[in-house]
Order: C-alpha cells, then structure tokens, then sequence
C-alpha cells in the first residue's frame, strides 16, 4: 500500500552531549483524513527506540509563506 512506517538515520542527539544516535520519525495507528490530505494519525520521535514525543495532526495549512530568515536557498 505505499505506506512508510517509519524513518531513520544516524545523528548527533544534541540532549545527550551530541552522542551519536539513531533518530526515529514513526507513523502510527494508520491514516486520517485532514482537511482532505491523506497523514498518518500520529507520528512519535524516538531517539535510540527511547519515545520523545508524539503528535497527531489537527489541521492542514497549505502555501504558507516562508520566511528568509527559516529558509533560503543558496547557489
């Protein structure tokens, strides 16, 4: 079905003096509908498959203006 349950990668966890550590974006318990976009119903970051949080979507905003001073693209 497509669907991605999780994703990782090696990075320096900068809480724990910047070991280096596997760092854990997971989807869970399926997907709900927001504003007629298709997202998994909760996402939780883990560090090393330690829990750190753990959202879930509420709304969707789409074309929101982006600042320079959050993002820039450099040539």
């Amino acid at each position: 079905d497509y669907t991605v349950s999780k994703v990782f990668a090696r990075s320096a966890n900068p809480a724990m003096n910047f070991q280096q550590q596997t760092y854990i974006l997971r989807a869970e318990d399926g997907q709900v509908a927001v504003n007629d976009f298709m997202l998994p119903a909760k996402l939780t970051r883990l560090w090393d498959d330690e829990e750190q949080y753990e959202v879930k979507p509420v709304a969707v905003e789409i074309n929101l203006p982006l600042s320079d001073g959050i993002f820039e693209l450099e040539g």
